[in-house]
């Protein structure tokens, strides 16, 4: 990174997990995978799935809630006793050192450039070096004092209580079992962060109810494909299979549709009965006649104006080897312009096939960019509405509209604008007869380029904003459905690329690289920082190519190894010495024995090798060289073990013991 093309040098990033499709390790059993379906509006018990959402979405809160007291108890012990001079002092050297960045900012602001005193950076360095040294002393004495037997009974005390809260919250939340589990999964995720960041509390946010919700079922033992599609199973159903054709002219690949019912248990009555929601199901492929049903999911998010319901299904099979291929493949992952306009996002080398690379053309960079530029016209339609409308009401509004719009020359919503035109168009047009004829011609008038805002009357201001809202409800949608569009197709190509490797190959060898660092925005005494390579990272999303990759191998039974990543790029693959060169302004380069490469070609090479090289040594059952091969601790296990030592901690105390 650090070149005005905005490329990045090897840059690699860590595993995450994906809503599309997701694989894991799971032991003996297999791998499971989700499989995704496109699914239309509920059309049996629709009020009742909205309402579980909801619910569920409050219970989440809820749980937030009880977490948060829970957190603000346990942060009690830290500032406990002795260790509250510790806080204090942490606290003062954080703030000391805020007054430091605050100072270069003021300089930097009045010179308008990133321009400040040798005494400020110093002072910045020392103040940086205190608090590290001010928070690390009162780390490691909260970390001790939580050792001691007194805390742990403490926390212990609190856990429980915590655990009676959530317990009396899920009898009472009034969702069906499958569903809650999603909210108490999601708040344990998010119980899992620090209860500190850095000196000030770490707590997690409350969700706002933004239309979008998720119900579910699990399966106990899996179901058949069979059993769901027979109409058999009690929790989840596909019935009534049926073709519908497309409104496509019928040449199309997707003239003929098949259309399935998806019902869900959602509920059940009195007398245990199920309560079932359905939905016609888009089939665009069979589910896999070999594997069971853990878990249906279906899924309402808000795109743009609309809502996309979509059904997840969490599928376990046995895994096998699908692809023929064998020897190691190493991918250096990272992003570089092309003089075309497309990306470079990786290059896979191998012993057979050499040097492959993976290339987002510039016709898909211009799809992924293009909805960025839709929302600039927005924005800048909106900048030419909002002064004229402010202006307006503030010296001519009625007393309602003056309430209603009191700071809306500060509103940066369009939805804001939108219902406030929304309720002014009411209001000024009480007869709906007329109000309808009236808003039709004003649409009918936008469908041109839209007029310039005119400072005249309040009809020629309504009209104006009117058809203001109209043409950005139109820009909204083009906006979204030209970005998951793209993205969607940027995935694609991601997913296709790592199933041909994964074919090919039996090995991936990665760099173990974290991507989290090259992510971080400079500190504020850094050079500044290549804007353009950091807005082209995040188009071409590198972790989602890498988790890719992984699945797709994992899928196939291979193998995935990270290696070191240090002087990947630096390292010549045919001499092996190690060279010091600009890598953002260089692509290629000669070494000092005279052999010339490319450095991302010549980083794959490095990443492969050193990968064999590892499963040359490692044990055939382990993913590292440095990893020991052990069952890992189930979940249940861990909840026994843990409240095995909980009790026996509470047996002591009460003996005398402690």
């Amino acid at each position: 990174m650090g070149n005005p093309e905005g490329n990045s040098m090897t840059t690699t990033t860590t595993t995450t997990t994906t809503t599309t499709t997701s694989t894991s390790d799971t032991g003996p059993r297999g791998i499971t995978k989700v499989h995704r379906y496109g699914l239309r509006g509920p059309i049996a018990n629709r009020d009742l799935v909205w309402g579980q959402m909801r619910k569920a979405h409050d219970y989440r809160n809820q749980l937030i809630e009880i977490d948060c007291a829970h957190r603000q108890r346990l942060r009690g012990l830290d500032r406990a006793g002795d260790l509250e001079s510790l806080f204090l002092a942490a606290v003062a050297a954080v703030r000391h050192e805020s007054g430091c960045v605050e100072s270069i900012r003021e300089t930097r602001k009045e010179a308008r450039a990133r321009v400040e005193t040798a005494e400020q950076t110093d002072a910045l360095k020392a103040a940086r070096a205190a608090r590290k040294a001010a928070v690390l002393e009162w780390t490691r004495a909260r970390r001790a004092a939580a050792k001691t037997d007194e805390a742990i009974l403490q926390r212990d005390a609190m856990k429980d209580l915590a655990g009676d809260e959530r317990k009396r919250a899920r009898a009472n939340c009034g969702v069906y079992w499958g569903t809650y589990q999603l909210a108490e999964d999601a708040a344990e995720a998010a119980a899992r962060a620090p209860l500190w960041d850095g000196v000030e509390p770490s707590d997690p946010r409350f969700l706002p109810w933004t239309g979008e919700g998720q119900v579910s079922v699990q399966i106990i033992g899996g179901a058949s494909v069979d059993q769901a599609e027979s109409g058999a199973h009690t929790q989840i159903q596909i019935v009534a299979p049926h073709t519908i054709r497309d409104r496509r002219e019928a040449g199309s690949r997707r003239s003929v549709e098949r259309r399935e019912v998806l019902r869900l248990r959602v509920g059940s009555t009195d007398e245990r009965a199920p309560v079932w929601a359905e939905w016609p199901l888009l089939m665009h492929r069979p589910l896999p006649p070999d594997a069971r049903i853990k878990r249906v999911t279906v899924q309402a998010r808000k795109i743009g104006p609309r809502t996309k319901w979509s059904a997840h299904f969490v599928m376990e099979k046995v895994p096998r080897r699908i692809g023929r291929g064998s020897g190691a493949v190493g991918v250096d992952i990272g992003w570089r312009l092309r003089p075309d306009g497309g990306i470079r996002v990786a290059v896979a080398n191998s012993a057979s096939a050499g040097d492959v690379e993976m290339v987002l053309g510039a016709n898909v960079v211009a799809g992924l960019t293009k909805a960025k530029s839709i929302r600039s016209i927005r924005d800048s339609h909106l900048e030419e509405l909002r002064p004229k409308l402010a202006e307006w009401i503030a010296e001519n509004g009625d007393e309602w509209l003056r309430e209603r719009a009191e700071h809306v020359g500060l509103w940066r919503s369009p939805g804001r604008f939108a219902a406030l035109v929304r309720d002014w168009c009411l209001h000024a047009m009480p007869d709906p007869v007329e109000r309808e004829r009236t808003l039709l011609k004003w649409r009918r008038q936008a469908r041109k380029p839209l007029p310039k805002c005119p400072q005249g009357d309040r009809s020629r201001l309504l009209r104006c904003a009117e058809q203001w809202r109209y043409h950005d409800y139109h820009l909204w949608q083009w906006e979204c459905n030209q970005r998951i569009g793209a993205l969607r197709l940027r995935d694609d190509i991601f997913r296709c690329w790592a199933r041909r490797l994964a074919d090919r190959y039996d090995t991936l060898v990665l760099e173990d690289f974290d991507l989290r660092k090259v992510a971080m925005l400079p500190a504020p005494e850094d050079d500044v920082d290549n804007q353009t390579a950091r807005t082209n990272r995040q188009l071409v999303a590198v972790s989602r190519l890498r988790t890719m990759l992984v699945q797709a191998f994992r899928s196939n039974s291979g193998s995935v190894i990270e290696v070191e990543a240090a002087n990947t790029t630096k390292t010549c693959s045919v001499c092996s010495s190690v060279e010091h060169f600009d890598q953002a302004a260089m692509i290629r380069h000669t070494c000092v024995n005279g052999h010339e490469w490319d450095q991302d070609e010549n980083a794959a090479l490095n990443i492969r090798v050193a990968g064999e090289q590892r499963r040359a040594t490692q044990p055939a059952d382990t993913a590292r060289g440095d990893e020991v091969a052990v069952t890992p601790e189930t979940r249940r296990e861990r909840v026994r073990r843990l409240r095995a030592e909980k009790m026996e901690r509470r047996r002591r105390s009460q003996d005398g013991e402690v």
